[in-house]
Parts: C-alpha cells; structure tokens; sequence
C-alpha cells in the first residue's frame, strides 16, 4: 500500500502547500522528455502503463484520503502531462505542451468537466488524460498553423 500511496503523491509532489498538480506535472517534465527521446512505440507503451498505475494508485490513496479528489493525490496531472507531452522531443515544445495542459487542466472545457464528475479514479483520473488528448491537439494544430503561416 506504501507504494501506491508515494505513487499517487509523486513521490512527495502532492504535499507541497502550493498548486501540488503543478508541482508534480513539473516534476514529470524529466520524464515526459526521456519518453519523447525513446522510439514511439515505446513512449506510448509507457504512458498507457502509467495512466494503468496511476488508476490504482488512485483507487488505494482513495480509500485512505477519502473518495474526493483531495489535491495531494497529484499522479493524475502527471499521467495528463506525459500524454500531453508524448512524442515531444524538445525542452521548449515540452515546456509550451505544459503551460497548454494546465490550462486545459484549469479551464475544463467540455467535455472534461463532465469527465471528472465521475465517481473515484475514473473521474480524478480521466480529467486530466482527457485534458492531454486536448493539449496534443491544441499543440500540433497550433505548430501546423505556424508552419502553414511561416512562423
């Protein structure tokens, strides 16, 4: 159960006392960038085994925490962020892929809103993926649009 626990804080990230979900998706940047230099099969096969892990370290922190979303469990932001940044090669795209999904993550546009009323990792969990999907597309739309304009 303690590692569950340590997953679902990120190793500490959840703790700190201020935004703890952008503490953690900062701290999954370094991994999010050792994931976009492996092949993309693998990156993939990654970010699906975490979002796995993440849906149990959940479900446990859960039944200690409480069955809301308290903001110490934090695995789920880091789980959005590594979609978010899957196939991101560079610090600069990496950085820009996470300013995009805290803001997907903060303003909720629907339907991730609806998404994360869901009852228990389901809900805290699939936010926050659906969140990523957003910022993928938001980013490579945006990066298309800039090279269609030369900018």
């Amino acid at each position: 159960m303690r590692f569950w626990l340590l997953l679902a804080i990120w190793f500490g990230a959840g703790k700190s006392p201020f935004a703890p979900g952008t503490v953690a998706s900062l701290c999954a940047l370094p991994l999010a960038y050792l994931l976009g230099r492996a092949p993309i099969w693998f990156g993939v096969g990654a970010v699906v085994a975490c979002v796995l892990l993440a849906f149990k370290a959940i479900e446990v922190a859960q039944r200690v925490y409480g069955p809301v979303d308290d903001r110490r469990i934090v695995v789920d932001e880091v789980s959005g962020l590594l979609v978010a940044a899957l196939g991101l090669t560079e610090w600069g795209n990496l950085f820009f892929a996470f300013l995009l999904f805290r803001a997907m993550d903060i303003l909720k546009p629907w339907p991730i809103r609806r998404v994360e009323e869901c009852k228990g990792p389901k809900g805290v969990l699939g936010d926050d993926v659906l969140a990523g999907l957003y910022t993928q597309a938001a980013f490579f739309g945006l990066r298309n649009l800039m090279r269609m304009f030369s900018l």
